[in-house]
């Protein structure tokens, strides 16, 4: 039910294939039941597999700090790294075929370069970056294990419509067709994607 979520399962099902939605609030996307899961559950993730049969796995699923805080950043390592095994465990165990994981450009740091013990008390993203970083190495290990498919895909800051209207690119495309100035905070030395 996230940004990229909600594009993909669209796009998935406007190709004509079957699409079965999970998150952890439930909802609706393109008029679609999505089924509410406890994706850091095995119980629950188990049940859900045994009553459903797929041939791909999408994993979009991660919790993504909102604040600086340490503890958010640490319970986003924690869950994304638990979802992702979790979810890994039952596609090796099942018969589906593909597992696509959704990481990030964070696994490879900022553009600032900082050295990593610097960075880890200073960047917020670190532990996120970390999370992202065990999850592709688990989808290694999996798909050595079971010699399925299994695809990692590091995205950097992916933005489009549908997207959270907070985020510094809706906010730069508003200012630029309303012809305002746009505020860039810090030095304005970092750069993005």
């Amino acid at each position: 039910t996230g940004f990229i979520g909600q594009e993909v399962f669209k796009r998935l099902q406007e190709a004509g294939f079957w699409v079965r939605g999970v998150s952890f609030e439930g909802g609706q996307v393109n008029k679609t039941p999505i089924s509410k899961l406890n994706l850091c559950s095995s119980q629950k993730v188990s049940k859900f597999f045994k009553k459903n049969r797929f041939d791909i796995i999408i994993h979009l699923a991660a919790m993504i700090p909102r604040e600086k805080s340490r503890d958010e950043n640490r319970e986003s390592l924690i869950k994304n790294t638990t979802m992702t095994a979790i979810l890994l465990d039952e596609f090796i165990f099942s018969k589906t075929k593909k597992f696509i994981y959704a990481s990030s450009a964070a696994v490879i740091g900022d553009s600032h370069n900082v050295p990593v013990k610097e960075n880890c008390q200073t960047n917020p993203w670190d532990f996120y970056g970390l999370g992202k970083l065990l999850g592709e190495i688990l989808c290694q290990k999996a798909g050595k294990q079971s010699q399925k498919e299994v695809a990692s895909l590091r995205i950097p800051a992916p933005y489009g419509p549908g997207q959270n209207e907070k985020n510094v690119m809706p906010i730069f495309i508003r200012s630029a067709m309303a012809n305002k100035d746009i505020k860039i905070y810090g030095s304005g030395q970092r750069a993005q994607d």
